[in-house]
């Protein structure tokens, strides 16, 4: 259970020598007649206490930046935290703004949520998030152990010709392909009986993680972004086949993903 806020002795305006104990984490709501102390009690008790307390708590330097609110007239006061009060009166002109806006507290919760926040994918639930050729390189080093890895990347097909295909793939310096876990001769897949799939995907580079330096690793894997737009797969001897992507979307089903679905 949270801290609730309790007020002692307080003896604002015309509030004599009263005892409040207001919960925390619930909506609370003070009523009462006119001149009974409402406001007496949540702006120039609740609201200046904690005001003042935020205050107090940062450097001298930011505090010549601030507001400064007098300690109101009370006994004590346990629970509080900073507070933030709104008008009555409608903050601004934009009928859409909320209390995040009104108090900026939203470019705040934009940034934590950016910056800590854990993106999911709509479709498949799977974690999403940027790759980069390091944390691909670490990666494969904890799964494939002293396995044996094809580094590739998806070849745009778009329609073209599979002979058109495979002869520009051969002049950039390309001579292999990925067909299920081996990788074959470029020249072998024009062979009508052999089943590529699609997308089809050419090899970088084949590599040991366990005993090659991560650089050669790294190397490749950012060879395999550059020509695959952003998306690289590793094929594991005899393990599993994974994909990885520099953009913002999931590495299972390709989904992309905004940040702010971020949990």
């Amino acid at each position: 259970m949270s801290q609730p806020i309790v007020a002692r002795g307080v003896r604002v305006h015309n509030l004599k020598n009263i005892d409040v104990v207001i919960p925390t984490g619930k909506l609370v709501v003070i009523t009462g007649v006119s001149g009974s102390g409402k406001s007496s009690l949540a702006f120039d008790t609740l609201f200046a206490e904690g005001h003042r307390r935020y205050v107090e708590s940062l450097s001298v330097y930011a505090r010549q930046f601030l507001d400064r609110m007098e300690r109101p007239a009370l006994d004590s006061m346990d629970g509080i935290c900073p507070a933030i009060a709104i008008r009555q009166r409608p903050p601004a002109r934009n009928p859409r703004s909320t209390v995040a806006t009104a108090t900026e507290i939203h470019d705040h919760l934009r940034l934590l949520f950016a910056r800590m926040g854990r993106t999911v994918c709509p479709a498949c639930g799977t974690t999403v998030s940027r790759d980069t050729a390091a944390a691909v390189a670490e990666r494969l080093v904890a799964v494939s152990a002293d396995a044996r890895a094809i580094v590739a990347f998806p070849a745009p097909v778009g329609g073209t010709p599979l002979p058109d295909l495979l002869d520009r793939l051969r002049k950039r310096g390309f001579r292999r392909l990925l067909a299920g876990e081996t990788a074959i001769e470029i020249d072998a897949a024009a062979d009508p009986a052999l089943a590529l799939g699609d997308p089809l995907f050419v090899v970088v580079d084949r590599v040991t993680p366990a005993t090659d330096p991560p650089s050669r690793i790294a190397e490749a894997v950012e060879m395999a972004f550059g020509e695959g737009g952003g998306r690289a797969v590793v094929q594991v001897a005899g393990g599993p086949r994974l994909a990885f992507s520099e953009a913002f979307e999931c590495a299972r089903c390709g989904s992309a993903t905004r940040r702010d679905t971020a949990r």
